[in-house]
């Protein structure tokens, strides 16, 4: 899982080095100056990438700080902390809105658009499983330490 963590943690990385660089529109204009291009990334998404990738290389250099550290509170935070790398997600909002203004067939955007209902409610379900989970696992008589769900120290 090491090598995974580490090619996220460099894709990710590699976003946040691209995205300064890549064009933004202005009022309908694109727009390919390097200061108005970071400016922009400035005041949008720097500063959540930068957090997010920080804490994707803090977990990837630090092993697994979670399950060092055990059920103390920390580590309890650290875990909803690392949740939070989700909102990258939202960036994904914008490019689908514009593939969908291309799609020409009724019947092609019908299906991409139950395709992504489909995958909301995947997310949804995701979500609410892993926040069920945690509910069990922080708890010392929750579920999931009945059931031997969690690692024993």
């Amino acid at each position: 899982w090491f090598a995974v963590s580490v090619i996220g943690a460099t894709f990710w990385t590699i976003d946040v080095l691209m995205s300064c660089i890549t064009g933004v529109y202005i009022d309908g204009e694109l727009k390919l100056g390097n200061s108005i291009i970071i400016k922009s990334y400035v005041r949008s998404w720097l500063v959540p990438d930068l957090a997010l990738v920080s804490l994707e290389w803090l977990a990837c250099l630090g092993g697994n700080v979670v399950g060092f550290a055990g059920t103390t509170r920390a580590a309890r935070y650290l875990r909803m902390l690392r949740a939070v790398r989700m909102t990258r997600l939202y960036k994904l909002l914008p490019m689908m809105q514009k593939f969908e203004d291309t799609i020409i067939s009724a019947s092609v955007l019908l299906a991409f658009k139950i395709m992504k209902l489909v995958g909301a409610l995947i997310l949804l379900n995701h979500g609410l499983a892993c926040l069920f989970y945690e509910l069990g696992v922080t708890h010392p008589t929750g579920w999931a330490q009945k059931d031997a769900f969690v690692d024993e120290p």
